[in-house]
């Protein structure tokens, strides 16, 4: 099959993007983030509810606060822009007449949706932006402390923030890191328990960058890594 010159451009920014946390001091323009947001729009959405919004951060006073929030991570001060990426609960069930459950909150699939949305919304705000040339880094430690996030920004109830997008001109552009071979998350017609076990082991039979295996010490750090990450237990969109 023969790509035409756009759909490899395409390829080529899924297979070498990376996260960038080193941004330049130059300021991003008001119309590339409105570019790239008004692309995000246009993603996939059940039912066409899109229940996402976006806050669009550059007050520099308030972009510390928000580090402070997510652990002190140096990029959100950085970055020139921040966007808040927030998925639209209470919008969605008030259109659709739903009540919420017992404790307060919206019934599980709603939930579901809305955050599988939104979240497909930041992804395509994100390759929106790195095809303009920025570069971008999706930061989740803003729900480390969902209300005073939502005291920052003026966030009402039933309104969740899922993660910061920083964007911004890249100071450097990071090597690409270790994937799953692709054979290992890829089943044929039923589940293969097999093939996810072989998936679970991340070592240097089943991670891969581009050009070969990593080393030992590569997925050795890597399981380090997902391993701090998932030891992180939070309950969902509360100070917990």
């Amino acid at each position: 099959m023969t790509l035409t010159t756009t759909a490899q451009d395409v390829l080529d920014l899924l297979l070498t993007r990376s996260s960038v946390r080193a941004f330049t001091a130059e300021e991003v323009p008001a119309p590339l983030v409105t570019q790239a947001l008004g692309t995000a729009v246009r993603a996939p959405t059940s039912f066409n509810f899109q229940p996402y919004s976006f806050i669009v951060v550059r007050d520099r006073k308030l972009a510390a606060e928000l580090a402070d929030v997510a652990g002190g991570q140096p990029h959100i001060r950085q970055a020139p822009v921040l966007v808040m990426v927030c998925a639209e609960v209470a919008r969605v069930g008030r259109y659709c007449g739903l009540v919420p459950d017992a404790d307060g909150g919206a019934p599980h699939d709603l939930l579901l949706s809305c955050v599988v949305d939104a979240s497909l919304a930041g992804m395509c705000a994100a390759l929106a932006a790195e095809s303009l040339g920025l570069g971008t880094v999706m930061v989740g430690g803003v729900r480390n402390q969902p209300t005073r996030v939502r005291e920052l920004l003026g966030i009402p109830e039933g309104v969740h923030v899922l993660f910061a997008l920083c964007m911004g001109w890249p100071a450097e552009r990071p090597a690409v890191r270790p994937r799953l071979d692709a054979d290992l998350s890829v089943h044929a017609d039923r589940y293969d328990g097999a093939r996810a076990e072989r998936a679970a082991r991340y070592d240097t039979r089943t991670l891969r960058k581009p050009g070969g295996p990593v080393t030992a010490r590569e997925a050795d750090a890597w399981r380090q890594e997902v391993a701090k990450g998932v030891s992180r237990a939070r309950r969902l969109f509360t100070d917990g």
